[in-house]
């Protein structure tokens, strides 16, 4: 029994480890100022929200932001400048994101969810799609 319980306590440090690094990257796009985009929230989903990653899992980040560039090559170009090992940024509008949560799309349905907020001033994360 104790070599499980250390067992799952070394899991959740490192799933605490990935988020901080998922954390860490967003207060880095959110710091920014040659950029008009602000932040409004943040949220890991998938495998590290969930807990059941393995070695080669990414990070996946939602991240709703105003002034994001409409382009998505600009879009990705914005978001992938300071992404660190493994991180997966995925950016949205408010305005898309709700259209997606109200859609009930898988992504904005898992940060509603599942996600763990790093970021949520706003409420953006706090009610579920309807169903």
């Amino acid at each position: 029994m104790r070599a499980l319980k250390k067992a799952l306590e070394e899991r959740q440090a490192q799933r605490l480890r990935l988020i901080d690094l998922a954390r860490d990257y967003v207060n880095r796009v959110a710091s920014r100022d040659d950029e008009p985009i602000r932040v409004v929230a943040a949220a890991v989903i998938g495998s590290v929200a969930r807990g059941d990653f393995n070695p080669a899992s990414d990070i996946d980040v939602i991240i709703v932001s105003e002034g994001l560039p409409g382009s998505p090559l600009a879009r990705a170009d914005s978001m992938y400048r300071d992404v660190g090992a493994r991180i997966e940024p995925k950016a949205f509008t408010r305005d898309e994101f709700e259209r997606m949560a109200a859609n009930r799309n898988p992504l904005a349905v898992a940060a509603l969810t599942e996600g763990v907020v790093l970021l949520d001033p706003y409420g953006v994360f706090r009610s579920p799609p309807s169903h």
